[in-house]
Formats: C-alpha cells, sequence, structure tokens
C-alpha cells in the first residue's frame, strides 16, 4: 500500500497553535506514513524556518510551505489557493500521493480543486463552523451575498470530500443535511498530558502554598480569554452568587491581556476583589493552578457556530482530575455530565437570570462529591487523548488509501 499523504494547514507550524494541533500530530503519523506537510506561514525568518527545517529532518516530515497572506481579505485567500495549486499539483505527481487531509475550510477548498485534476481522497478536518464564527463576531453580515456564498462553499466541501473529522457528535446533526453522516469521524481537540497532569495530594498543598492559598480556600479558576465567545457577565453573576454562600471561596483568572477589562467587570458586579486574583501565567505553568483548584469554570456564548466546538480546556481539567462548570449548547459537553455527574455540571445559559440560586446549589452539592480518578481518565483517553486522535486519523487514512490503490 502506497502509504503517502499530503496534509495541507492553513495555520503555520512557527505558531504556537501549529506546533502543537498540526506538527505534533503530524510527528506520530509519519512514523507509519510519508507524511508530506504544506502550511502558510506568518514567520520567515531565517531562524525560524532553520529550526523548523530541522524539526522535519529529525521527524521524517517532508515540508514545503508559503508565506501567509490576509492583507486583502478574500482576494488574498483567492490568491493564495492559485499559487498553492500549481505547485501541490507537481507534488502530488512526485510523490505519488493518494490521500489530502486538509485542516480547515480553504484547504479543503484547496484539496478538493485539487482532486478534480488528480487522483486523490480528500478529508475534510473542519475546525468549526468557521463561516458562521465569523458572522457571529461580525466579521461577515448573515443576510450579505458573501455570507450566503461562503455557507455553498463550506457546503459543498461536505458534499464533495471523501471523509469528514468533525470536533463534535452535534455538528453531525447539521452535516448530514449535505452528506452522507458514515463518513463523519469525531475527534475533538485534544490536550496533553505530558503538560497537563494531576499532582499527588502532598503537591497540591504544597503548590497552593507556595502561591499565596490558604489550605481550605476553594478556588474557582477561569483560564483564558474572557471576550468574544465567552459570556463574561453571566459567569460574574453565578460567581458573585457563590461569594454570598461561601466565604471560602476565592476567584482565579488566568489571562493576557484583558485585566482592564476584568477590572472593569469586577467593579460593575460589586465583586470582593479581595477575594479575586487575575494574573498571567506560562502555559507550561497552567496545570499548577489546575491543580490547586476546586472548580474551572466557562460560561460560553451557546451560539450556532459554538455546537461544532470542543473546548480544549475541559480535556485539560480531565487531565488534572479538576471539576468542570460551564452551560449547555457547547458541542457535546453537557452530554458527557449526564453520563457522569462527577466530571462537572452544565445548565441552560437563560436560567441564570431565573434560576441562580438552583443553579450555585447544584454546583456547590456537586463540587463535594466524590471524584474517582480513573473515571477522569477515562474519560480523557477515550475521548480527548492524542493517542486516541492518532488512531482514529490512521484508520482513516488506511481506509482511503485502500479505496485508491
Amino acid at each position: 500500500m502506497n502509504k503517502s499523504i499530503l496534509y495541507i494547514s492553513i495555520l503555520g507550524m512557527s505558531e504556537p497553535l501549529g506546533k502543537s494541533q498540526v506538527l505534533e500530530y503530524i510527528k506520530d503519523l509519519a512514523k507509519n506514513y510519508n507524511m508530506n506537510l504544506y502550511s502558510f506561514e506568518k514567520d520567515l525568518t531565517a531562524q525560524t524556518i532553520s529550526e523548523l527545517n530541522q524539526v522535519m529532518e529529525n521527524e521524517n516530515i517532508s515540508w514545503k510551505y508559503q508565506r501567509y497572506n490576509n492583507k486583502y481579505g478574500v482576494f488574498s485567500t483567492i490568491i493564495q489557493i492559485f499559487t498553492s495549486f500549481f505547485e501541490l499539483k507537481k507534488l502530488i505527481k512526485d510523490k505519488n500521493i493518494k490521500v489530502i487531509h486538509a485542516r480547515s475550510l480553504i484547504p479543503t477548498v484547496i484539496a478538493l480543486i485539487l482532486k478534480i485534476f488528480c487522483d486523490v481522497k480528500v478529508i475534510a478536518d473542519i475546525r468549526g463552523f468557521q463561516i458562521d464564527e465569523k458572522a457571529e463576531v461580525g466579521r461577515i453580515k448573515k443576510k450579505s451575498f458573501l455570507y450566503k456564498l461562503l455557507k455553498k462553499l463550506e457546503q459543498t466541501t461536505y458534499k464533495k470530500s471523501d471523509s469528514i473529522v468533525s470536533l463534535t457528535h452535534s455538528a453531525i446533526d447539521y452535516i448530514k443535511n449535505f452528506t452522507n453522516k458514515e463518513k463523519v469521524t469525531v475527534i475533538p481537540t485534544c490536550a496533553n498530558d505530558k503538560v497537563f497532569y494531576k499532582v499527588s495530594d502532598e503537591e497540591r498543598t504544597k503548590l497552593k502554598e507556595e502561591l499565596g492559598y490558604k489550605i481550605d480556600d476553594v478556588i474557582l479558576l477561569h483560564a483564558g480569554a474572557v471576550s468574544n465567545w465567552y459570556d463574561f457577565d453571566n459567569e460574574l453573576k453565578i460567581i458573585s452568587k457563590l461569594f454570598q454562600t461561601n466565604e471560602k471561596i476565592k476567584y482565579l483568572i488566568l489571562n493576557k491581556g484583558e485585566h482592564d477589562f476584568i477590572s472593569k467587570k469586577l467593579l460593575e458586579y460589586k465583586i470582593d476583589k479581595s477575594r479575586v486574583e487575575v494574573k498571567e501565567s506560562n502555559f507550561y505553568e497552567v496545570y499548577k493552578y489546575l491543580n490547586i483548584s476546586d472548580a474551572s469554570i466557562f460560561i460560553i456564548k451557546p451560539t450556532f457556530a459554538k455546537k461544532a466546538s470542543a473546548p480544549t480546556k475541559f480535556a485539560e481539567n480531565l487531565c488534572c482530575g479538576l471539576f468542570s462548570i460551564t452551560n449547555n449548547g457547547i458541542g457535546d459537553m453537557n452530554s458527557f455530565f449526564e453520563k457522569n455527574d462527577t466530571l462537572g455540571y452544565s445548565f441552560d445559559i437563560q436560567d441564570i437570570n431565573t434560576k441562580l440560586d438552583s443553579i450555585c446549589e447544584n454546583i456547590s452539592i456537586r463540587m463535594k462529591k466524590e471524584r474517582l480518578d480513573s473515571e477522569y481518565k477515562n474519560t480523557y483517553y477515550e475521548n480527548f487523548s492524542k493517542d486516541m486522535a492518532i488512531e482514529k486519523y490512521s484508520n482513516i487514512y488506511n481506509t482511503l488509501l485502500g479505496q485508491n490503490k
């Protein structure tokens, strides 16, 4: 069997997300397949390219790239599709590539154009409902011609691709309107259990003291952004109520670049700042804060696009044995809590205004339930581990390679 795969990523390998969510997977896949990576790079300094070339050589990955350009919006995208087509067409011929793994919409469009001229199968690895995400944050008007055109293009990729990778099961309800749902495989955004892991009780106590907390403090953690998709206002309503019910509760926010906005919101909701800490953290230090916390809270606006979203922080919480507090309507989140309520608690976001007391009471009760490490680990390994993802990607590759002998 010819095992040559072309992986196209609009996300650059010079970016942190490209390294963690693309390159780390390709390294493992390269152990069993001839991986040919084509990426669009923002950082083309000599040092960056030299370092990446060394990584690719060490991992036996064939890598080509071009500069990422978004200066002229949609026109830049068209130019990138056009310019990459000819180089990729030659690459497919030279390397005898039979499967294209396209990560996100633009690479999938490139792959499907190549499919017209080359004997290849295409995997559309969708990273959520990208067009609706742009519309929901105001970058595209939902009634505009551009939105309708892009939605039609997105739907065409579902129809014409040979396999689809979705972050959530919830997204399949929409995708199946345009193609056979049997060709959809669910692979959520995974977390690295070498970076996020649970420490011993002794180490947890030590960390808590080192980070300035008392042993009996109950720490509620918000890690990451508080704007855009996050409903920080409703989160603060919950925090304010929980502060009233338990004087031991502390609120810890790990965030970069939004501290002034956070301060204004804390003042607006009359949150006692003596019980709040807002700080930044290095990515590789975040696990410490997850380990000292009693629950992680993240309230996300339950828009249509979020049905296709898999919050990475839930996978990271599982790795650290941390209880999650969130709302329904976000990917597959509530299904996990329906199966096992010791993993976390979710609720309808509109109930915050009418049933806040009940929500906070449920949070307090469930946080006190005994948590079994085995349940957290099993949920992680079955749904969010990189090994699980590699196995599923390999199954897709083998199926399509077998079809395209």
